[in-house]
This record gives C-alpha cells, structure tokens and sequence, in this order.
C-alpha cells in the first residue's frame, strides 16, 4: 500500500473514531441532563432543547481534532456545528414530528451543517457542493439508526450512529480532500 494511501486510511480511521467518541459522548451528556431534570415529560423536554447544542458542540469539536491540520478555517468547522446543529435541529424536529420519519429530522439538520461546513470547505476544495450530500446522508442514516429501537443502550447507539455517519462522511471528505484548489 503506497504512502498516499495509508494516510487516507489513516484519516478515516481517526475520522470515524472521532465521531464514534464524539456521538456515543453527546447522547450520554444528553441523557445525564434529561436524567437530573427528573424524568417523566419534563427530561423529554430537556433533552429536545439541549440534544442540538451538545451534538453540534461535541461533534463539531471532535471532527474539528481532524480536520484542524488539513482545512484552514476549521475552527469555523466547529462553530458552524455548534450553531446549525443547535437550530436545525429545531427546524427538522418541526417537520419531523409531524411526519413521522426519522430521515427527515436528519435530512434537513444535514443540509443545514452540510451548507455551512460547505463554506468551510469550499475555498479549498474544488468539489466541495458534494459535502452537502454527504453530511445529508450521515445526518439522515443518524435519525434512521438511532430512532431504531433494540436492546442496546443509547449511548451504544450513538456509538453506532458516530460509525455510520463517520464512515459516511468520512469517506467523502477522503475523496473531497484529493481536489484541493490551486492557486493558478
């Protein structure tokens, strides 16, 4: 296996683990939270206001651990997660209370990040609409997985939903990154 290679497996490996970390932590936080409001309707409430917030802020800061030496503006990365996470998610739980499915709640948060982090991406790499798709996809597979009820806990289901939504993405950003733009 050539050099280039090994480092692209290299970043998706810490990729994927970043989000593995940072997933399985912010549904645990968000639980704990949920958990001192009490339980019952109230911890409900709780974990719908701050789920946005801590996901964008522990996500967004543990993608921005990877991605701080290969894109300039990463930090913008981070804020941009934090941000639109904690408003899409507000956006796209409107919608998807009221239809139903898991994808959309995702869908549309992944937009929302995927158009902010695009412009993060965007003066370096020359294919980076595709961005867009991709964080659609890892958000969307997010609300899928995770509204799957089973027999393991929430935080190991967020450590499912971290793999998936990293591997997603992470296979992306893998491909975006081999198009960076030159300066002419």
């Amino acid at each position: 296996m050539d050099s280039a290679r090994r480092t692209e497996w290299f970043f998706l490996a810490k990729w994927v683990l970043a989000n593995i970390v940072g997933w399985a932590v912010a549904v645990r936080v968000c639980l704990a939270v949920g958990e001192s409001a009490g339980g019952g309707d109230t911890a409900s409430l709780v974990i719908l206001v701050f789920i946005g917030p801590v996901i964008g802020a522990i996500v967004g800061t543990m993608q921005w651990v990877v991605l701080r030496r290969l894109v300039s503006w990463s930090g913008c990365w981070m804020l941009a997660s934090l941000v639109v996470c904690s408003v899409g998610w507000v956006a796209g739980l409107r919608y998807s209370l009221s239809w139903k499915e898991p994808f959309v709640l995702g869908a549309v948060i992944g937009a929302l990040i995927g158009i902010m982090q695009w412009l993060v991406l965007r003066p370096q790499v020359s294919q980076a609409g595709w961005w867009v798709l991709a964080s659609i996809v890892g958000w969307g597979s997010f609300e899928v997985v995770f509204a799957a009820r089973s027999v393991v806990g929430v935080a190991t289901r967020g450590a499912i939903v971290g793999a998936v939504f990293g591997i997603s993405t992470g296979t992306a950003l893998v491909w975006l990154l081999q198009y960076p733009i030159t300066e002419a």
